[in-house]
């Protein structure tokens, strides 16, 4: 990922699955937020209500953005 200035992740297959959604979801947001260094970083998530739809991640997610903002991230 940090190879590349954009890049997008497709969740059609699996955002819709309980079971294997929170694992992908919290190892995709972990690998985008370790992108984190200070240059300006920019997340879209399409369709967010599915990716929070596990509160687990919701929670992580609420915590994350406030640190991102620190980061340069939006």
């Amino acid at each position: 990922m940090s190879q590349y200035d954009n890049f997008g992740i497709d969740g059609t297959e699996f955002l819709d699955n309980m079971d294997v959604c929170p694992a992908i979801a919290f190892y995709l947001l972990y690998r985008v937020t370790s992108l984190l260094d200070g240059r300006r970083l920019v997340i879209f998530m399409d369709e967010f209500w599915q990716w929070i739809g596990n509160p687990a991640f919701a929670d992580f997610v609420y915590n994350r953005l406030k640190t991102m903002r620190k980061l340069n991230g939006i």
